[in-house]
């Protein structure tokens, strides 16, 4: 029987393992914390039978997949088959997916560390619903090879960004490719998106996949 975590003994060793690589790193890459309330909202809305299939794209902390897991055990599914996760910094990476295995079962061959824009739809299964607080980094500081990256992959979709769209943007078009027909997209996202003028092309994208 895996060891169940109380809810802030999670929070407080997922904090400690993220601070291992350090503020400026974090920041650097975009990594911001979600309050569990926050990631239990979005998977319950997200997730609505035993067998569906969830991704993490940019997992961090572990919040929205130690959520994922939860959600999934309550009405009757099994985190070990239906949970899984990306995540760049190896640091993090191993601390985090080291709390999940030992808590809900979940196969490290789930949860690979790589930068989400090196995958492809095949790379990992297809999810009933991706969740996440997809990286922020300012237009200004998302730059070189990683935007071109980026950018890429959205054009692969034949959305063409604004020189001013900062790296979530692209991370929610991507993500969308990871999902099945009529899967759900539950994502933390900046005010912007419904003011700015560069988010509108997003915006449009995403109204004709409904």
């Amino acid at each position: 029987m895996p060891y169940l975590f109380p809810e802030l003994e999670f929070e407080e060793m997922a904090e400690a393992a993220t601070k291992q690589s350090t503020v400026h790193r974090a920041k650097s890459l975009g990594a911001y914390c979600t309050d569990s309330q926050v990631t239990d909202f979005l998977v319950w809305w997200a997730i609505r039978k035993p067998g569906d299939v969830v991704l993490d794209p940019n997992f961090g902390g572990g919040v929205f997949l130690r959520s994922a897991a939860k959600r999934l055990r309550q009405i009757g599914g099994d985190a070990k088959q239906g949970v899984y996760g990306v995540e760049l910094d190896p640091v993090v990476h191993g601390e985090i997916s080291a709390l999940l295995r030992r808590e809900f079962g979940i196969a490290s061959g789930h949860l690979p560390v790589s930068d989400f824009f090196d995958l492809s739809p095949g790379a990992i299964p297809k999810a009933d619903a991706v969740v996440g607080n997809p990286p922020f980094i300012r237009y200004q500081l998302f730059s070189g090879a990683a935007r071109e990256k980026a950018l890429a992959r959205a054009a692969e979709e034949g959305l063409r960004l604004s020189s001013m769209a900062s790296s979530w943007m692209p991370f929610l078009v991507h993500g969308i490719r990871f999902l099945k027909t009529c899967g759900r997209l539950a994502m933390v996202v900046p005010f912007e998106i419904g003011h700015a003028a560069y988010a509108r092309p997003l915006l449009e994208h995403l109204a004709k996949l409904n």
